[in-house]
């Protein structure tokens, strides 16, 4: 990364409650022996409505003016927990946690974020927004049988429990890229400004 540019995304803020539930279903699937899973720290999971990836910093502020015009115009709602499932199909590349509730909200949320961020020379989003919360990535050297057995655990894991993710801000994040893995800085929160 050059000296005059970070490395950014935009995101909901997961609450405590949610988190901790994560950890459970971290635990259960740790339990389950599947190898070779790259988990994502508690404190580092969040649902991305934008990866903006490595920019100049002197474009932090048009990234900020937008986020401030599209926040004030959106509606908070709430989003719950679902059910565990994967990328990839029978290649998993990444265990999520699922979400659902107002979705269609989240959808118009990320898509109007997208929208003026490339109005102002940001690229577009080339994928369909799927709201999730990442839990762990499938390293690659992940054999049949541990695709196999991760695919056995969440079918058994069934639904969790049905725990209230609000979206009533977005957040601006740094990430700073290290051995240890990605460091995560808020830089600033966006309350959105539409009551339900």
């Amino acid at each position: 990364m050059s000296t005059d540019a970070v490395r950014l995304f935009i995101a909901v803020p997961v609450p405590p409650a949610v988190r901790a539930e994560l950890q459970r279903a971290r635990r259960r699937f740790e339990g389950g022996g599947v190898p070779r899973l790259r988990w994502v720290r508690a404190e580092a999971v969040h649902l991305t409505l934008k990866f903006l990836g490595e920019i100049p910093s002197a474009r932090i502020g048009v990234v900020e003016r937008e986020l401030e015009e599209v926040c004030a115009e959106s509606r908070r709602h709430a989003l719950r927990l679902s059910g565990c499932g994967v990328f990839g199909g029978r290649r998993p590349r990444v265990l999520w946690a699922g979400l659902d509730g107002a979705v269609a909200d989240t959808a118009t949320l990320a898509g109007a974020i997208d929208a003026r961020l490339a109005a102002r020379g940001f690229p577009s989003e080339r994928r369909d927004f799927r709201p999730h919360l990442t839990l762990a990535r499938v390293s690659d050297g992940a054999t049949a049988d541990d695709r196999d057995r991760l695919a056995g655990l969440i079918r058994r894991a069934g639904a969790l429990p049905p725990l209230v993710l609000p979206v009533e801000q977005v957040q601006l994040i740094r990430s700073d890229l290290q051995p240890g893995g990605a460091r995560y800085t808020t830089l600033r929160a966006f309350p959105l400004g539409v009551a339900p």
